[in-house]
């Protein structure tokens, strides 16, 4: 990753002008991200990331504009609205003319969903090893095997976690892979080989799917955007509207378990011509 942070945007005319609508959706997203990095060092205070929260919380304070360039500093944390948003763009841009280019090769893009038992746990540590122990079972069950590799599959595997709260300082978490692969016969052979692995009972089989990507753009959305969905469900208030909860003891959780672990790897000519490095992090440079 690039020592230096400085965002910069090039704007051919007044960036007053062009830039206006630009940092406008960049003040929404900070004052969100600026709220919700607050909670979650409010929530956490003896949180193993409080230095990372209080980073993400000062994360884009300023820009500058000067001589058509904009400046700012960003915190490259995973879980900072700020800099997911950036980084999700920048992925999808990165990811779409790839894929673009093998369809007009014949290849057929496929989605597929990995599912697992949840978790269900208050301790960080156990999540992690939880974690830790599915990725394995992709890598050295799947990932790294004689038939994925005589397949010439390519694309790209995100990892996610979700949770729900059980009661009071007890939560479920959902540890799950968005893969999106280049054929039918390597979206099957995923699939097959993960039942096998996971030993899934007929109950739980029919979460472990594929599906045929249509739309590219849409599919890489959902492969790059957030590790976590910080929201868990939604109540009607007294007011009769509906409102988002937000658990930050559990997110918490799920960014120490995931912290320093490669949220995203490709492989094939993904992996040859993006490269891990590029998707597990974004350049400083702004999205107009």
């Amino acid at each position: 990753m690039c020592k230096d942070r400085t965002n910069i945007t090039n704007c051919k005319e007044s960036p007053l002008k062009n830039g206006s609508d630009s940092l406008k959706k960049k003040a929404k997203v900070k004052i969100i991200s600026h709220n919700f990095t607050r909670k979650l060092s409010e929530k956490n205070p003896d949180s193993k990331l409080m230095k990372a929260y209080m980073d993400a919380h000062v994360c884009s304070n300023v820009y500058t504009v000067q001589g058509g360039k904009a400046h700012s500093h960003y915190c490259h944390r995973a879980f900072c609205p700020i800099c997911q948003r950036i980084q999700t763009a920048q992925n999808v841009k990165k990811f779409l003319p790839v894929m673009k280019y093998l369809a007009s090769e014949g290849r057929e893009f496929y989605f597929v969903t990995l599912t697992l038992q949840n978790c269900v746990t208050d301790d960080a540590r156990v999540l992690r090893d939880f974690m830790r122990r599915c990725n394995r079972m992709w890598a050295d069950g799947i990932r790294t095997k004689h038939k994925f590799r005589s397949l010439g599959i390519s694309g790209v595997i995100k990892k996610e976690c979700t949770y729900h709260v059980v009661k009071k300082d007890l939560f479920s978490f959902h540890y799950h892979f968005h893969i999106i692969v280049d054929s039918l016969e390597a979206a099957k052979y995923v699939v097959a080989q993960w039942k096998k692995l996971h030993g899934s009972t007929v109950a739980d089989a029919r979460f472990q799917k594929y599906k045929k990507i249509e739309d590219f753009e849409n599919a890489a959305i959902e492969v790059f955007k957030y590790a976590s969905k910080a929201s868990v469900s939604k109540s009607k208030g007294r007011d009769g509207k509906k409102k988002i909860q937000i658990n930050y003891k559990a997110l918490d959780m799920i960014y120490t378990a995931m912290h320093g672990m490669q949220r995203m790897s490709s492989f094939g000519q993904f992996r040859t011509m993006i490269g891990d490095e590029a998707l597990n992090d974004f350049r400083d440079e702004d999205l107009v």
